[in-house]
């Protein structure tokens, strides 16, 4: 029992001190730690205070300060981003210069690029973001083809899923708003809600498939089915109103 005790202390401690030395580096970048075959290849530069698990995680950051990416080429092309928190399969794979972004789950934000401020949770949410800035998405393929908008909220899985430009939006529910591309300062909550959309601005969508049909803007619909005579109607260019 002592000797198996003795072991299992020898074995922790060995793989404690592994992790804590795998690659640390003595020429310009500090109190970096990274573990698995390429990663962290390039920290020779200065970066310092990097977390880096994984095959290929963070292999071409070479600056970067502060950043943790766990997980099979998590974060690959960082250069000299930081402040970013990047967990799954190559989620924030393209991330070269963005900063303080959060993006879990496999191939979440993988195309980013300089976009800084995202958070992005979820298998493939905001999978295309190249540029945006300030967005949430959260749920599978959320915000998946977002390229350059900004400020969106997407919840849900297929929430906002193909918007690319499009920005200032509130899309909660399954495939709510999923097929906007443009369409900024909407409001959908509920599934499907507003699901034909694609370029309509500033339109309020609540209930189960509310607005489903409605593609023009400024409007209005309060219902639970995809009706165009909904519960409740609004105009808010003549800020008329049916019920």
């Amino acid at each position: 029992m002592t000797t198996l005790r003795t072991l299992n202390t020898f074995l922790t401690l060995f793989l404690i001190s592994t992790l804590a030395y795998a690659g640390s580096e003595d020429d310009g970048a500090t109190d970096n730690v990274y573990y698995g075959a390429g990663a962290g290849a390039d920290l020779t530069s200065g970066g310092f205070s990097n977390a880096f698990f994984g095959f290929l995680a963070g292999a071409n950051t070479t600056t970067g300060d502060q950043n943790t990416f766990l997980g099979r080429s998590a974060g690959l092309n960082n250069t000299t981003g930081s402040f970013n928190t990047f967990s799954g399969q190559s989620a924030g794979l393209g991330n070269a210069t963005g900063s303080f972004n959060t993006f879990s789950g496999s191939s979440a934000g993988r195309s980013n690029v300089a976009g800084n401020n995202n958070t992005f949770l979820g298998h493939s949410a905001g999978f295309n973001n190249l540029f945006g800035d300030n967005n949430t998405f959260s749920g599978v393929n959320a915000g998946e083809s977002n390229t350059n908008g900004n400020n969106n909220t997407f919840s849900g899985v297929n929430a906002g899923e193909s918007n690319t430009n499009g920005g200032a939006n509130t899309f909660s529910g399954r495939n709510a708003g999923e097929n906007n591309t443009t369409g900024s300062l909407n409001t959908f909550l509920g599934r499907s809600a507003g699901g034909l959309n694609t370029i309509g601005s500033g339109n309020v969508f609540l209930g189960y498939f509310a607005g489903f049909n409605e593609q023009s803007s400024s409007k209005l619909y309060i219902e639970n089915s995809s009706s165009t005579t909904p519960l409740i109607y609004g105009e808010f260019k003549s800020e008329a109103k049916r019920s």
